[in-house]
């Protein structure tokens, strides 16, 4: 019983962390450039975050002779039309997309085989094993493959904005997509251990 409610709280904790980080607002902006991207026919369009210094406030304060107050640079969103777009880094990222797509629809349904053997009773077999490492694989791709999108989106909004000498606001990467995998593949080897325990004792017997 601790088994199948510790495990539906690690999906469920996993779940809300997809969520977080792609939430709707996001998700429907994206879309938007993306198809405005796509029907571009002279040019590219690009959506970069830049930062813009806010001069007035600056100037505001240093009439306050107070050294304590600092700025912040705020940041805005230019939408910049370029013809110097990397063809191979864009067909990059659509493949690395096309591949994250897959291997989260393939998580998800692992998850869901497993959810179904393990509220069955089947806790401890070698077909639940091999799927929770088939599982932990996916999310280990999906790691990596969307801080390489994170990758690929820095440089470009770099270099694009360094034609006009803007700097860029770099995306975060996000690494504690990690975390989750790496904790089911340890998970894994202490079952397997177990599971070959398991197999050795009932021989002795």
């Amino acid at each position: 019983m601790k088994l199948k409610i510790l495990t539906v709280i690690l999906i469920f904790i996993y779940t809300l962390s997809f969520i977080n980080e792609f939430n709707t607002a996001d998700i429907t902006g994206a879309f938007n450039r993306g198809r405005e991207q796509g029907s571009g026919t002279e040019s590219n369009i690009h959506y970069i975050t830049v930062k813009s210094p806010k001069r007035e406030s600056s100037e505001f304060i240093n009439t306050l002779n107070n050294d304590s107050i600092e700025v912040e640079d705020s940041t805005s969103i230019l939408r910049i039309e370029d013809n110097t777009s990397n063809i191979l880094l864009t067909t990059s990222k659509f493949f690395i997309m096309f591949l994250f797509t897959i291997a989260l629809v393939y998580s998800f349904s692992k998850t869901i085989r497993y959810l179904k053997k393990l509220f069955k009773g089947n806790y401890l077999s070698l077909e639940q094993i091999t799927r929770l490492r088939q599982l932990a694989y996916a999310l280990l791709l999906c790691g990596i493959l969307g801080n390489l999108v994170a990758f690929i989106d820095n440089y470009e909004a770099s270099r694009i904005a360094s034609l006009y000498n803007l700097e860029a606001v770099k995306g975060n990467f996000n690494f504690t997509m990690f975390f989750i995998p790496l904790i089911l593949l340890m998970i894994v080897e202490v079952l397997k251990q177990h599971l070959r325990l398991k197999e050795d004792a009932e021989l002795t017997i």
